[in-house]
């Protein structure tokens, strides 16, 4: 359970802050239920109801400072290992060489950002514009994360990221 002041990723919205855990009426007079009250960190005036528990949206904290400098040290290795694993187990072995188990999501948005000609050629798929615009949006979320996490702005993230796939 998630307390009050915590910040969680909630589904693709990205970094939240829980407010507080308060009982509602669950929908189809299912009776009361608990809730996380969340406010997104990057939406203004915006506040989730979620279901403690989850129920179908994918929450999880958000990564911590010593995590995010291990990915980002880790991003040379990541583009070498989107060029010689099969993309299957890609995903688990670097959440494994980088001591991320549980941060799937951010490893395959790192993995997106370090290599996408690779990883597309990889699954057999064109970069399309619906794929570009996922991407977009998948790395303004791993910027956030990462930079809220390293209490810099995210510019500071991609510039960090651009230098560590220039070494």
């Amino acid at each position: 359970m998630f307390q009050a002041g915590e910040q969680i990723v909630y589904g693709n919205l990205g970094v939240c802050t829980v407010v507080e855990t308060v009982q509602r009426e669950a929908p189809g007079g299912a009776g009361r239920q608990w809730y996380y009250t969340l406010e997104p960190c990057f939406e203004n005036n915006m506040r989730i109801y979620a279901p403690v528990g989850g129920a179908g949206v994918r929450m999880r904290r958000r990564i911590s400072r010593e995590q995010a400098r291990r990915l980002l040290d880790g991003m040379p290795r990541l583009r070498a290992a989107a060029r010689s694993d099969a993309p299957e187990a890609l995903v688990a072995r670097c959440e494994q060489a980088l001591s991320l188990e549980g941060y799937t999501d951010l490893i395959e948005l790192a993995l997106f950002t370090c290599a996408p000609r690779q990883l597309a050629n990889d699954y057999k798929r064109r970069i399309g514009l619906a794929d570009r615009a996922a991407a977009r949006r998948g790395q303004q979320r791993l910027l956030r994360e990462l930079g809220l996490a390293l209490e810099v702005p995210p510019e500071y993230v991609k510039t960090a990221i651009a230098a560590r796939m220039a070494e």
